[in-house]
């Protein structure tokens, strides 16, 4: 009996006309493991401490057709000393980074944030409660416009935390309701 490696190896070794009258239709492998890239990605975070989808293709690290949710499922989401920043270079393309690394935001009174992030944690914190005391609840002072994911309970849900750790370190602290928070001096 011949075995399937011995039928690859004597189908690989016909000329292409061969192989055409044959009639078979050998696919070849097409996916890459992500293992070697992921540590050439993380060699190049340690190297450089922050960088940008487009550097990497620079560089040669990963293929130009690469996209950024198959990047950040393939190698951010494995590699535990890199972080994602969504949203702060040209285009709204995201910067990665390692620890204490990240792009220092400046946002202008008419920055939105369509889904929850820790930029628009910071935003609420350095602006809309900024020169408050006392409790206050946060989602009365968002907007609709400002914040479109305000009305989804799931995101909000998911984003209550990432508010009390920012406020956290600006003194604010979680009540017993959600998105109340309270200063005192």
């Amino acid at each position: 009996m011949t075995t399937p490696e011995e039928v690859r190896a004597m189908f690989d070794s016909l000329s292409d006309l061969e192989k055409v009258r044959t009639g078979l239709i050998v696919n070849p492998k097409k996916n890459k493991s992500w293992t070697p890239i992921r540590e050439a990605v993380k060699a190049y975070a340690l190297e450089k401490k922050s960088f940008s989808l487009r550097e990497l293709k620079e560089a040669g690290i990963i293929d130009e057709k690469v996209t950024g949710p198959d990047f950040r499922k393939n190698a951010v989401e494995k590699i535990d000393i890199l972080y994602e920043q969504k949203g702060v270079l040209k285009k709204k393309a995201s910067l990665y980074h390692i620890h204490g690394h990240s792009m220092n935001i400046t946002f202008g009174e008419s920055s939105t944030f369509v889904e929850p992030s820790r930029e628009a944690a910071i935003y609420i914190v350095n602006t809309l409660l900024n020169g408050s005391l006392g409790r206050v609840s946060v989602k009365d002072r968002m907007t609709k416009k400002q914040f479109p994911f305000k009305d989804s309970k799931g995101a909000m849900k998911k984003f209550e935390n990432t508010l009390i750790d920012e406020a956290g370190k600006d003194g604010w602290r979680a009540t017993g309701r959600p998105f109340v928070l309270l200063k005192e001096e």
